[in-house]
């Protein structure tokens, strides 16, 4: 069997025994093992990433073979991995794989659970006040530094939705949070 890149399909003079970089498109390829029958596996990072999040739940060989057979059909291994998370009810280990991935998806994860939050605070009728609390370090970005100390009422909170920010900086999410003005 041939190694072949998972960016180009050009095949390796050789299978990487770790993540390298391939020598015709030098993108880099991700190796995995598979845990049932140390099968060497030659992935793009997104794949990577989900294979080593099912690490951590359990997962019968028929699973991973049906994954790496309809992977191959259809939209790809992650798309796969995260459909059975959600059929296996590990919502965690999805949100954290989406997070992993920097899927927009995490975003609305992140979106909901503000949302919630801000409908929770107002049905307790006991905050005045929500108030943006930014990291306050090098990796802040500008539009969260923009938002810092801004106060909402709870309703124009949830209209307008200031949290979180799609950060425009490559250190990840953003990691703004409320603090609240008591009544």
């Amino acid at each position: 069997m041939n190694a072949l890149c998972p960016h180009c399909n050009i095949v390796l003079d050789s299978l990487p025994q770790r993540k390298t970089k391939c020598s015709s498109c030098g993108k880099e390829i991700y190796v995995r093992t598979l845990p049932f029958n140390q099968q060497k596996l030659l992935l793009k990072q997104d794949d990577a990433y989900s294979l080593d999040v099912l690490k951590n739940i359990d997962i019968t060989e028929s699973e991973y073979k049906a994954l790496l057979s309809s992977s191959s059909e259809s939209k790809g291994l992650k798309d796969n991995v995260l459909k059975l998370l959600e059929k296996k009810g590990r919502l965690w280990e999805k949100v954290r794989l989406l997070y992993m991935l920097e899927d927009e998806e995490y975003f609305t994860y992140l979106q909901n659970f503000q949302r919630t939050q801000l409908l929770e605070l107002k049905k307790q009728g006991i905050v005045k006040k929500v108030k943006i609390l930014t990291a306050r370090d090098d990796r802040t970005c500008e539009k969260c530094r923009a938002l810092e100390g801004m106060a909402f009422t709870i309703d124009e909170a949830i209209e307008k939705m200031p949290l979180p920010v799609k950060c425009n900086n490559e250190e990840g999410w953003c990691r703004c949070v409320y603090t609240y003005e008591m009544k």
